[in-house]
């Protein structure tokens, strides 16, 4: 059945919704600008806006056409914005994956597979937050243990006992190396644990509570291996949903950093 020129019209227009994306003010000259980034490193794009675009993308949430956004851009600053314009940076946004869609549903399916498929997550910031060689890993190690910001050569009070857990750092190895010693001084000396449970911050959001990867890690020192039956009974008892965000751990670098403690 054919379609009058009324009812292609009538037709509604994808509404964009734009990503957990970060930004940060910057200057070029005089001028300020917004730069914005992809904090789950799905996209490696970055891109430089005037503050006057950006005051559009509170509007791009799902839930305002381009037109709904323009009417919005002329509230504010008393002028139209051409909507070829707009329709521009819509579509560069698409295609950096900075807005949901099939583009980006592409994208991360590619991206979730590769991660799966891959037989260990490889260690994405060794050599730029700590050093990459396992001899010079290991001096680097020992010497945030000697330091003089480091912990006391005093034997620990929980030498030789059971403890429940402890808080570590996630911050740049290079530069809190001396605190990580601190902490992982009392987990040396302590009765050792059959297990580890590794718990890191998400820097980039999730779209649930957690997310588990039964992934082994690889890291200068080694491959650490997780528990897999562990990993069997969480799966058997939670379900695929605890895995469902485990892509983020290709990128984040809380549980990362620990490892060469360990």
């Amino acid at each position: 059945m054919g379609m009058s020129m009324t009812e292609q019209d009538s037709k509604p227009k994808p509404y964009p919704a734009l990503r957990n994306i970060q930004y940060s003010p910057m200057m070029q000259g005089e001028e300020h600008y917004i730069i914005l980034w992809d904090p789950s490193g799905l996209s490696s794009e970055k891109l430089i806006i005037p503050l006057n675009l950006f005051h559009l993308f509170q509007f791009m949430d799902g839930e305002h056409s381009p037109e709904q956004i323009g009417v919005e851009y002329l509230k504010k600053y008393g002028e139209f914005l051409m909507p070829d314009k707009l329709d521009r940076l819509i579509a560069d946004l698409d295609q950096k994956l900075f807005l949901e869609g099939e583009r980006y549903e592409a994208a991360k399916a590619a991206a979730v597979k590769a991660y799966r498929d891959a037989p260990a997550r490889t260690p994405r910031f060794a050599g730029k937050s700590y050093e990459a060689e396992p001899q010079k890993l290991r001096e680097q190690v020992a010497g945030f243990f000697s330091s003089k910001e480091g912990p006391s050569p005093d034997p620990s009070e929980h030498q030789g006992k059971a403890i429940k857990g402890l808080v570590a750092p996630n911050y740049e190895v290079n530069v809190a190396g001396p605190i990580y010693a601190w902490a992982y001084k009392e987990l040396r000396e302590a009765e050792a644990p059959d297990v580890y449970i590794l718990l890191g911050t998400a820097h980039a959001g999730l779209a649930g509570p957690v997310a588990v990867t039964d992934k082994d890690f690889e890291s200068p020192l080694g491959v650490v291996p997780v528990n897999r039956p562990l990993m069997e009974a969480l799966r058997s008892k939670g379900g695929d949903a605890l895995f469902a965000d485990e892509l983020r751990h290709e990128t984040e670098h809380s549980i990362e950093f620990q490892l060469p403690f360990l």
